[in-house]
């Protein structure tokens, strides 16, 4: 799988948002409330973005583009942002392209598309019950001591 250029910048945080899509199907009734069902877990996330290019930063990206994300039809790794911090996901371009305008005043391309997320990183069940009934705090101060017992543990070996 293709990778995003890693000496390309990442996308801009102005207009950066999650967009997660519905996991649900919902059916009319004839009478009543509504039928939900659960379809996924894992329903993909679109993220709207936009990246601040170079002349040669813009080179390099419409390139990449046509070669290794296959004109936007491929999916790819990429650093983006999510509860989870800067993380690595798999991504493709959502819609036919992007789109790209040059800034007069900085002299930089500029562009934007959606990216579709195919699985957004999230805590697994025992992160998340680990940090709701201790904390954060506490979950880094135990960190700490067991990294601390590890280094004193392989030091005397």
């Amino acid at each position: 799988m293709p990778s995003f250029p890693k000496n390309l910048p990442l996308p801009q945080k102005d207009g950066y948002k999650l967009q997660p899509q519905s996991g649900v199907k919902k059916t009319e009734m004839t009478s009543g409330l509504p039928r939900l069902r659960l379809i996924t877990r894992n329903a993909p996330t679109n993220i709207p973005v936009i990246w601040h290019f170079t002349e040669w930063e813009f080179g390099i990206f419409e390139a990449w583009y046509l070669y290794e994300a296959k004109e936007g039809v491929a999916w790819f790794d990429i650093k983006l942002r999510g509860g989870l911090g800067l993380t690595e996901h798999k991504a493709r371009f959502l819609g036919e392209s992007y789109e790209a305008s040059l800034d007069k005043q900085s002299n930089k391309w500029i562009v934007t598309t959606t990216l579709q997320v195919l699985v957004m990183p999230r805590l697994s069940v025992g992160g998340y019950q680990l940090l709701i009934n201790y904390g954060i705090e506490d979950v880094k101060q135990a960190e700490n001591m067991m990294t601390q017992t590890t280094n004193n543990f392989f030091n005397k070996i």
